[in-house]
C-alpha cells in the first residue's frame, strides 16, 4: 500500500529529529584559547568547540603571558569522553575537577600527549603540565611525546598503560595514577617519575624499548611485578628503589644514581650488561637467592658499589667481568652471623684511574659464618714487587685497591689497610705483614707509619700505608716499588718526596694530606678516593698522565707544558674521573696569580642531577688563573672562585659536557677560545661575570639561566662580539641578566624570556656603553629592560608577555620587535622606547615622561629614522613624543596629561585625547577614521612652535581652552588660499582633495549648540569650546553637507558684514566675498553633480540657461550675476583638469559678461 503523503511527511520529520539528536551527541574538538581559568562547559574558553563525546582536547600556548602561571580548567559536569589530551606548549595547565569525583574517560586512543620536549638544567627540572583529574575508561592509557605531565589523583580506567615517545610522566600519588591494579605498565622509551609519595607498585612491567624509574628525593620505590622484554631497565634519582620481583628482560641494566636494593625475588637474571652509577645491594637476609644478576652480564663501576647481605644459610652471587672504570667503588659481603657470604666476579678490569675498596667482616678468611669473600675467577694482577709469603712484610699488593674486614666500614675509616688477594679471595693486610718505618725497608717491603717517621735520604718500600699517629718528615726520597701511598688519617703531611719509578703512582686518599716533596716517575700519578691532597711542590718532575679520580686536588704554582711543575713535566692532558658520589675539584691555592699549560679532560661520571658534586676547575680565595690549555667535556665542568676571583680560559673547549659556575661567588670567567662544547653553559651563580673574548665563547648548546637568585654578568672584551648560542630562562630569581662592557654585543640565538612557572619578565639590566642587541627571537614571557645603555631588538619576536623600559634606551629595529601586539610595553620616566629601521610595530604602548636625560627631552618614545609604526599610546603623566626624521604612525593617543611632540618629523596619530599638544614639525591625524574615533580632543592648550604644523587630515577637534580667533588663524596660515602648504592647523585631505570643495571648519561651542547639540561627534561639549571639523566649504553648521539653511547664514553674513565659519567666512579673510560663494557653491555643486555644467556655464563653453534650472545651479547663476568674473576664476580654479585650463582660455570672456559688485 502506498505511503500517503502525510505519512511520509511526518516520516521525515521523525528522521530528522533522530539525525539532530545524534548530530548533538557527536564528536567535538576544540582548543583552550584565553589566558583565564575557567570552566570546562565554558564554550567562550574553546575553539571551536568544548571538547567531548570522544573528540581532542588540545592546549596551545596562548596569545598573551600576563597573569601568574599555570592556567587552571575545571572540568565541570561529571564527566567529559576524550580521545586524546595533547599539550602543544612549554606552558602549564592544571586540569581538576570543579566537583570531587569528576572525570575525564578516555576512550579510542586514550592518549594523553604532549608535544613539548622540555628544557632541563643539571639540578633543575619541571612539573610539566598538571593533570590533576582521575582517569577514566576501559581503554588504558597512552602517555606519548617527549613533555613532562604529573598526574596528582588516582585514576580509575582498565587496561595496559603504555610510555613511550621519551615522555616523562610524574606522580605525586604512586601507583594510584595508573588506574586499575590489574593494568601492566608497558614501556617504550618512557619515564616514571616518582615524586612526593612512595611508588609501589605490583604491576608487570614490559620493557618494549627503555623504560625508566626516577626516584627524586621523596619518591622511594617497591617494583614486585615482573619485569620482562627486550628493553633496557634504567634507574635515576637519589631515592631508593627496591626490586622484589623476577626480571628475566634481557637488556641492559643502567643505575644513574641512589641506591638500588634487590631483595625478596628481585632480580636481573638475563640482563646484558650492568652500569653501576649507584649502590647496588644484593639482599639476601630475608629469601635467599643465589642467582639475582646474570652471570654473563659485564658490570662497570664508575665510583659506586655493590653490596651482598648474606642469609643464614649462606649467600652466594656470580657476576661477570668487573670493570672499575672511574672513582673508588665499595665492593662488600655483609655474612650472616651463621654462616658466609660470597661474591664471585669473572676478573677485574680497570680504566680511567679506576679503584676499588673492598669490605667484608673476616675478609678473605676461610669462608664460614660471619666470613665475606670476594673471588675473581681469574685473580687480579698483583704489584710486581713484594712477592713474599702470606704473614710477611713483602705481600705483592692490588694497587688500585685498599679495603677492611669489617662489613660496615667506610672507605674514609682509620683502620683501612692495603689489600691482596690469595685463596679465600680480597684480604686486607694484617698489621704484622707491614713494617712500622724504612729503616730496613726495602722495595718489597709494606710500611704502616703510625709515628712520626723522618726520611732524611734514599728509603724504599713496597707500597706505604699512613694511619693513625704517623707523619712522615725530611728531605730525603722515597721509592715505592708498587706505586702505591694509602693515607687513612686526616690532616696528614708527608714532606719527603715519592718515587714511582716505573709503576703507575697511585695515591689512595680517602682523608686529607698535604704532600710537599716531589713525585718522580714514568708512568704517571692517579689521586683516588674522596679525601683532599695538596699538591704542594713546584718541581716535581714524574711523567705519564695523571689522573684525578675523586677529592679534591689543590697545587701552589703555575703548571706549565713540558716542564717541572705540580702535575709533573708531561705534555698530556690531566683527566678528572670522579664517579657517583665522590665530586673531584682541581683548585690553584698559591699567591698570587697563575697559569695552567697543560690541556684538561673532564670524564667524570658523577651522578646524574647531582650540582654538588660536579667537577670543579678554578681558584681557591681571589686569585687569578689562567688556562691556556684546551678542555675536554665528557661532562659538565664547574668553574669556582671567590670574591675578585678572575679564571680565563684562553683554551678551545670542546666536548658534550657544559660550563657552569655554580661554586663560583663575585668572579670572572673570561673565555677566549674557538669553543664548540654542545652541552652549552648553565648560568647558576647570581654574582658572576661572564666575559666573551670570542664569538664561539659559550661553544654551541643553549645558555641556560637557573640561578635561584641575584643574575650573571655578560661583558664582551678584546672588541665586539656576537653571542649565537639560543637562551632558555629556567631561573626564579627576578633578574635575568646584566651585560656590561664597552663593546657591542650580539645575541643571536633564540631567547626564551620568561620561567613557565611564573609570569611576566626578569629584568635585563643594559649597562653597557656600547650596543646589546638581541638579533634572534624573543619568546613566552615579557621583558624589563633596565640599565642605563641602549638595548636593540631586531628579531621577528613572538614573545607575548608586558614590556617594560625602566631607562636607558629599548630601540626597535624590527616590525616584530616588541613581539605580540596583545601584551602592551610600558615606558617609564626617563627611559625611551626608540623606533628605527622602518619598524611597522602595532603594540600598544604607555608612556612616561621625555625620555632618557641625555637625549634633552627627545622624547619616551622616540622615532630617530625612517617610517615606523606603534599601537596606541596611553599617556600615564605628562610626556615627550619625539620623531626626528620621517615619520611615527600610532593608533589612538590618550591620556588626562600634557602631550609634547618633539622633532622635526611627522607623528600621526588615529586621534589625540590629551591635556595639552605642544608640537615641532608635524603632529598629525591618520586619514578615514570612523565616526566614534574621528574627533580629537585638547582639554589645555595647543601651540604649535615656529613651522610646525597639526595635520588633522579628515578629522575634527575640540579644544577646550582655545579662542577661535587663534585656531582660525592657525588654519589660514595653513590653508594659504587652498594650497593648504603652509604651517599651522592643516588638513592633508583638504590640500588633496579634488575638486578643492573641503576645508577645516571653525565654530564656537556656543554657535554649533545652538544649529545642533551638546554632543559633537559622539563628545559632549560646552559653548566655551572651539570645534573643528573637515567638511564642506559652507557647512557652517557642520551638519555635513551645504544646505539651504547654510546659504541663509551665509547671505546673512555677507548681508550684515559678518565673520566666521558660522557666518560663511570660510577663508578667513575677515569678509564673506565672491571668494567665499564660489568655494561654497563649488561645494554645493560637487554634492548634486552638476559641477560638469557650472563650470560649462562659467567658463563660456556654454552660456546658454538650458539645464541650469536647478537649485544648486541656480545658485551659480546667481552670485556670478552678482560677482562677476572674480567669482567665476575662482570657482574655475577650485576644480579638478581640464576644466580649470578651460578657465583660463576663457577669463576674458567671463570679465565681458554682466556682473554686478557689492
Amino acid at each position: 500500500m502506498p505511503v500517503r503523503k502525510s505519512a511520509r511527511k511526518m516520516l521525515f520529520t521523525a528522521a530528522s529529529v533522530v539525525a539532530l539528536s545524534s548530530l548533538a551527541q557527536g564528536q567535538t574538538s576544540g582548543s583552550w584559547v584565553v589566558e583565564a581559568d575557567g570552566n570546562w562547559s565554558d564554550a567562550t574558553k574553546w575553539s571551536p568547540a568544548v571538547p567531548d563525546n570522544g573528540g581532542v582536547a588540545t592546549f596551545e600556548t596562548l596569545p598573551t603571558f600576563i597573569l601568574a602561571a599555570p592556567r587552571t580548567v575545571r572540568q565541570d559536569s561529571a564527566t567529559v569522553t576524550l580521545d586524546k589530551i595533547v599539550y602543544n606548549t612549554p606552558f602549564t595547565f592544571v586540569l581538576n575537577p570543579l566537583v570531587a569525583g569528576n572525570t575525564i574517560t578516555l576512550t579510542g586512543n586514550a592518549e594523553v600527549r604532549h608535544n613539548v620536549t622540555p628544557t632541563l638544567a643539571w639540578n633543575t627540572t619541571t612539573n610539566g603540565q598538571l593533570l590533576s583529574i582521575g582517569l577514566a575508561g576501559s581503554a588504558g592509557l597512552t602517555r606519548s611525546g617527549p613533555g613532562i605531565v604529573s598526574m596528582s589523583v588516582a585514576s580509575t580506567y582498565t587496561g595496559n598503560t603504555t610510555l613511550r615517545d621519551g615522555s616523562i610522566t610524574r606522580t605525586t600519588v604512586g601507583d594510584a595514577a595508573f588506574g586499575n591494579t590489574s593494568g601492566q605498565l608497558n614501556f617504550n622509551d618512557g619515564t616514571i617519575r616518582v615524586a612526593t609519595a612512595a611508588f609501589n607498585s605490583a604491576r608487570q612491567i614490559n620493557l618494549i624499548a627503555g623504560g625508566t624509574i626516577e626516584t627524586t628525593a621523596s619518591g622511594a620505590t617497591t617494583l614486585s611485578g615482573l619485569i620482562t622484554g627486550a628493553g633496557s631497565f634504567n634507574k635515576v634519582g637519589s631515592a631508593l628503589l627496591t626490586v622484589t620481583g623476577a626480571g628475566n628482560y634481557s637488556g641492559g641494566t643502567w643505575f644513574g644514581a641512589g641506591s638500588v636494593v634487590y631483595s625478596g625475588n628481585g632480580a636481573a637474571t638475563a640482563t646484558s650488561s650492568v652500569l653501576a652509577n649507584g649502590t647496588i645491594t644484593l639482599d639476601n637476609s630475608g629469601t635467599n637467592v643465589a642467582n639475582r644478576i646474570n652471570d654473563a652480564a659485564g658490570m662497570t663501576f664508575t665510583g659506586s658499589g655493590l653490596i651482598m647481605t648474606g642469609n643464614a644459610a649462606g649467600s652466594s652471587e656470580t657476576l661477570g667481568v668487573a670493570t672499575f672504570a672511574q672513582g673508588i667503588t665499595t665492593i662488600g659481603t655483609t655474612p650472616n652471623a651463621a654462616a658466609g657470604a660470597t661474591l664471585t666476579f669473572a676478573e677485574a678490569q680497570r680504566s680511567l684511574g679506576g679503584a676499588a675498596f673492598f669490605r667484608a667482616n673476616s675478609m678473605g678468611a676461610t669462608p664460614g659464618a660471619n666470613v665475606g669473600n670476594v673471588y675473581f675467577t681469574a685473580a687480579p694482577t698483583l704489584s710486581a714487587s713484594g712477592g713474599g709469603a702470606a704473614g710477611s712484610t713483602q705481600l705483592s699488593i692490588i694497587p688500585w685497591a685498599y679495603g677492611a674486614d669489617n662489613s660496615g666500614s667506610a672507605s674514609t675509616n682509620a683502620g683501612a689497610s692495603l689489600v691482596t688477594y690469595a685463596a679465600n679471595g680480597v684480604r686486607a693486610l694484617a698489621t704484622a705483614e707491614y713494617l712500622t718505618d724504612f729503616s730496613a725497608s726495602t722495595a718489597n717491603d709494606n710500611v704502616r707509619v703510625a709515628s712520626a717517621v723522618n726520611v732524611a735520604g734514599a728509603s724504599n718500600a713496597n707500597a706505604v700505608l699512613l694511619t693513625t699517629g704517623g707523619s712522615i718528615t725530611g728531605s730525603g726520597v722515597l721509592t715505592l716499588g708498587s706505586g702505591v701511598f694509602l693515607n687513612t688519617i686526616p690532616n696528614a703531611t708527608v714532606s719527603a718526596g715519592l718515587n714511582f719509578g716505573a709503576n703507575e703512582g697511585i695515591l689512595h686518599t680517602p682523608n686529607s694530606i698535604t704532600f710537599s716533596g716531589q713525585f718522580t716517575g714514568t708512568a704517571g700519578l692517579t689521586k683516588t678516593s674522596i679525601g683532599a691532597a695538596t699538591f704542594a711542590n713546584a718541581t716535581s718532575s714524574y711523567t705519564g698522565p695523571t689522573i684525578i679520580g675523586g677529592g679534591t686536588t689543590t697545587y701552589l704554582a703555575s703548571v706549565g707544558s713540558g716542564v717541572a711543575g705540580p702535575f709533573g713535566s708531561d705534555t698530556s692532558a690531566i683527566t678528572l674521573a670522579p664517579g657517583d658520589f665522590t665530586s673531584t675539584k682541581l683548585i690553584y691555592a698559591g699567591a698570587g696569580a697563575a697559569s695552567f699549560a697543560r690541556n684538561l679532560d673532564v670524564r667524570a661520571f658523577n651522578a646524574i642531577g647531582n650540582q654538588a658534586l660536579l667537577p670543579q676547575f678554578g681558584v681557591s680565595a681571589a686569585q687569578s688563573l689562567t688556562m691556556d690549555g684546551d678542555i675536554a667535556l665528557s661532562f659538565p665542568l664547574n668553574f669556582t672562585g671567590a670574591a675578585g676571583a678572575a679564571v680565563t680560559v684562553n683554551g678551545d673547549v670542546s666536548g658534550s659536557g657544559f660550563l657552569t659556575d655554580f661554586s663560583a661567588t663575585s668572579t670572572t670567567i673570561t673565555l677566549t677560545g674557538n669553543n664548540t662544547h654542545t652541552g652549552g653553559m648553565e648560568f647558576t651563580g647570581g654574582s658572576n661575570t661572564w666575559a666573551v673574548g670570542s664569538d664561539t665563547a659559550f661553544g654551541t648548546g643553549p645558555i641556560k639561566m637557573v640561578m635561584l637568585s641575584g643574575q650573571p654578568t655578560i661583558v664582551a672584551v678584546g672588541g665586539p662580539r656576537i653571542v649565537p648560542n639560543n637562551v632558555v630562562a629556567l631561573s626564579i630569581a627576578a633578574n635575568y641578566w646584566t651585560i656590561g662592557g664597552t663593546n657591542d654585543i650580539d645575541f643571536a640565538g633564540n631567547i626564551v624570556l620568561a620561567n613557565l612557572g611564573v609570569a611576566g619578565a626578569g629584568s635585563h639590566t643594559i649597562n653597557n656603553t656600547g650596543l646589546t642587541t638581541y638579533s634572534g627571537v624573543l619568546s613566552i614571557g615579557g621583558l624589563i629592560k633596565a640599565g642605563a645603555g641602549t638595548l636593540v631588538l631586531s628579531g621577528n619576536n613572538i614573545h607575548n608577555g608586558i614590556g617594560t623600559v625602566n631607562a636607558g634606551v629599548l630601540r626597535v629595529a624590527h616590525s616584530n620587535a616588541l613581539g605580540t601586539p596583545l601584551a602592551n610595553t610600558l615606558v617609564a620616566t626617563g627611559a625611551t622606547l626608540e623606533m628605527t629601521n622602518n619598524s611597522l610595530s602595532a603594540e600598544p604602548v604607555t608612556i612616561n615622561g621625555s625620555g632618557i636625560a641625555a637625549s634633552l627631552g627627545a622624547g619616551a618614545v622616540r622615532s630617530t629614522s625612517g617610517n615606523n609604526s606603534l599601537g596606541n599610546v596611553t599617556l600615564a603623566s605628562s610626556s615627550t613624543i619625539g620623531v626626528d626624521a620621517g615619520s611615527l604612525t600610532v593608533g589612538n593617543v590618550g591620556g588626562a596629561f600634557d602631550l609634547i611632540k618633539a622633532g622635526a618629523g611627522t607623528l600621526s596619530a588615529g586621534r589625540y585625547r590629551v591635556t595639552s599638544l605642544s608640537a615641532t614639525g608635524t603632529a598629525a591625524v591618520t586619514l578615514g577614521r570612523d565616526a566614534a574615533n574621528k574627533v580629537s580632543t585638547i582639554a589645555g592648550g595647543l601651540t604649535l612652535a615656529a613651522g610646525a604644523s597639526l595635520d588633522l587630515g579628515d578629522n575634527d577637534l575640540i579644544l577646550n581652552t582655545a579662542t577661535t580667533s587663534t585656531i582660525e588663524g592657525l588654519i589660514k596660515n595653513a590653508r594659504n588660499g587652498g594650497a593648504w602648504d603652509q604651517p599651522g592647523i592643516t588638513s592633508t585631505a583638504a590640500r588633496n582633495r579634488v575638486p578643492k570643495i573641503t576645508s577645516l571648519g571653525v565654530l564656537q561651542g556656543s554657535d554649533y549648540i545652538a544649529a545642533n547639540s551638546t554632543t559633537f561627534d559622539g563628545i559632549a561639549v560646552n559653548a566655551s569650546d572651539v570645534l573643528v571639523r573637515y567638511t564642506y566649504y559652507g557647512d557652517t553648521d557642520f551638519s555635513g553637507s551645504v544646505d539651504f539653511d547654510d546659504y541663509s547664514r551665509i547671505d546673512a553674513g555677507f548681508n550684515n558684514n559678518r565673520t566666521g565659519w558660522f557666518n560663511g567666512d570660510v577663508d578667513y579673510n575677515g569678509i564673506v566675498d565672491f571668494d567665499d560663494y564660489s568655494l561654497i557653491d563649488l561645494a554645493f555643486n560637487n554634492q548634486s553633480g552638476t559641477i560638469a555644467r557650472a563650470a560649462a556655464y562659467l567658463d563660456g563653453s556654454d552660456p546658454s540657461m538650458q539645464g541650469m534650472n536647478t537649485p544648486e545651479l541656480q545658485k551659480v547663476v546667481m552670485h556670478f550675476d552678482q560677482f562677476g568674473g572674480g567669482y567665476a576664476a575662482s570657482f574655475l580654479n577650485a576644480v579638478p583638469e581640464p576644466t580649470s585650463t578651460l578657465a583660463a582660455l576663457a577669463l576674458t570672456t567671463m570679465i565681458r559678461r554682466r556682473r554686478r559688485t557689492r
